[in-house]
């Protein structure tokens, strides 16, 4: 059995105009969204195997501070920078390179990838993951390499604003 947590990244600033996307840091909301999903968490005793991110600002930054907040070893979270302006499937490709002694897995990114992602593997049809919201997802596999093909079902999708 294999768990996957997809996590967008938080809310995101649009006030420094000439910064590149992927150098957009997060709102003070997000911060604090993060903050929020990551004592959740951490309350529920929830901390992955691995996690991987994104090398956006917003998607590392939302990383950083969810994995502090469950205890999880700073310089352990693998950056991915084609996890940026990617698709579902190559989210899936870099699922499957993952260590199969690894029982879970989470992954910081971004939208329209990982809410079809969500959809994908749980042949679903959820508009879209909000800012900040986690995704837990339980796959019937052995290996990370079957978890498009294997049975999956939702463990839990929290929101910050069911939070607050």
């Amino acid at each position: 059995m294999k768990t996957i947590y997809l996590v967008r990244h938080g809310k995101s600033s649009w006030k420094d105009t000439d910064l590149s996307d992927i150098d957009r840091s997060l709102k003070r909301r997000g911060v604090q969204d993060a903050y929020l999903i990551g004592e959740h968490l951490r309350k529920d005793k929830i901390c992955p195997d691995l996690i991987v991110s994104s090398v956006a600002v917003r998607a590392f930054h939302t990383a950083v501070i969810i994995a502090r907040k469950m205890d999880y070893s700073l310089q352990h979270i693998a950056l991915q920078d084609d996890l940026y302006a990617s698709s579902a499937h190559h989210y899936l490709e870099v699922i499957a390179n993952q260590r199969n002694d690894a029982s879970s897995l989470m992954i910081f990114g971004h939208d329209p990838a990982l809410t079809n992602l969500f959809n994908m593997l749980l042949h679903n049809s959820v508009e879209k993951i909000p800012t900040c919201a986690v995704v837990a997802i339980e796959i019937e596999a052995e290996n990370w390499r079957e978890i498009g093909k294997a049975k999956s079902q939702l463990k839990f999708f929290i929101k910050p604003k069911e939070l607050k």
